[in-house]
């Protein structure tokens, strides 16, 4: 397989859109360190890191829980270094983790100035974190490496049901890949922004039978991890720094 003796990091993907990740790079042959902070399910926040991992090895493929609050710097690069000593290398990192996003109609000044600190903290700086972790043992690999930032269309366009926070988060990853591509323009490692469309995730079900919201063109979550193995297959740095959309790299390129 194409991603076979290849270790990929991935965080928040206890659920959603990141364990559509991690399994879709275990099938593809991925050894992946699943990273997140729930190892108890409750009814809003379904999914465990553990549960992902059982998945993955239910597939025949092969895995690692770790717990891990990565708004904690010192975490953050105790994982990155954890996973090169046991592993011996980190050709993938998808940073996918976002916290305190809360639905609902209140306007941003109505919202609690709080929601900044939880959403940011987790969705932006995390990842920043991650990358500036990550890199440097990418650029000892003859192989280099790639990362993924999940981003979405709420980088430009208004998501209602989202508070501010959400789009802020999104545009500045997008801007964090285009950043880190210039600096990386000679080297191996490749830095890209993708988003998902609409996505059949479990809360987005859940919000979908509230509201009435039709699912039936969503993407399956797995979606976006074949959109990654398949940059990482084909030459990332050709892609290096630009935003992707999901759906329509998968037409293009057949893998959908």
């Amino acid at each position: 397989m194409g991603l076979d003796a290849r270790v990929a990091i991935v965080t928040g993907a206890s659920r959603g859109v990141g364990k559509g990740i991690a399994l879709e790079l275990a099938r593809q042959g991925a050894t992946v360190v699943v990273v997140g902070r729930s190892e108890t399910e409750t009814p809003d926040f379904p999914g465990t890191i553990h549960q992902t991992v059982q998945e993955i090895e239910a597939l025949g493929g092969r895995a690692l829980a770790v717990k891990a609050d990565i708004t904690d710097d010192a975490v953050v690069k105790s994982l990155v270094a954890r996973v090169w000593a046991e592993l011996g290398r980190i050709d993938i990192l998808v940073n996918n983790a976002i916290g305190g996003v809360v639905p609902g109609e209140k306007k941003f000044w109505e919202r609690p100035l709080e929601e900044w600190d939880a959403v940011t903290g987790v969705g932006l700086r995390a990842h920043y974190v991650a990358s500036h972790t990550a890199i440097p043992y990418m650029l000892r690999q003859e192989t280099g490496g790639l990362i993924a930032n999940i981003s979405s269309g709420g980088a430009v366009a208004d998501v209602p049901m989202f508070p501010v926070a959400y789009g802020v988060v999104k545009a500045g990853l997008d801007r964090l890949a285009q950043a880190l591509a210039s600096q990386l323009r000679d080297t191996k490692v490749a830095v890209v922004s993708l988003w998902p469309g609409m996505v059949a995730t479990e809360r987005m079900k859940k919000l979908a039978e509230a509201r009435g919201i039709d699912l039936s063109r969503a993407e399956d979550p797995a979606l976006t991890g074949k959109a990654i193995a398949w940059l990482y297959e084909n030459a990332p740095t050709q892609y290096s720094g630009q935003r992707l959309v999901v759906a329509a790299l998968a037409r293009e390129k057949g893998f959908g």
